[in-house]
């Protein structure tokens, strides 16, 4: 029990700590990181299951989903106007 409670603890703090050091939760900050990444790859003219495959996103919707709200446009959007 007592091994339950400090883990929660220890949960607890690295959470606030992300949030001191980034202002967003750590779910917030890792698919911020995640999204971040695969737009490089998108702009490289990857294909997007490798995106999904190499940021960690479990499918292409997932992906579509995440990039859509926090880039504003779907990754084949994204690609045609930041890709080379």
């Amino acid at each position: 029990e007592r091994l339950a409670t400090s883990e929660v603890e220890r949960l607890r703090t690295l959470s606030r700590r992300v949030r001191e050091a980034t202002g967003a939760s750590a779910q917030g900050w890792l698919v911020q990181t995640r999204v971040a990444r695969a737009a490089e790859l998108l702009d490289r003219g990857a294909a997007l299951e490798d995106v999904v495959d190499a940021c960690g996103f479990g499918s292409v919707e997932t992906l579509r989903r995440h990039i859509q709200r926090l880039r504003g446009v779907p990754p084949s959007r994204h690609r045609a106007m930041f890709g080379r």
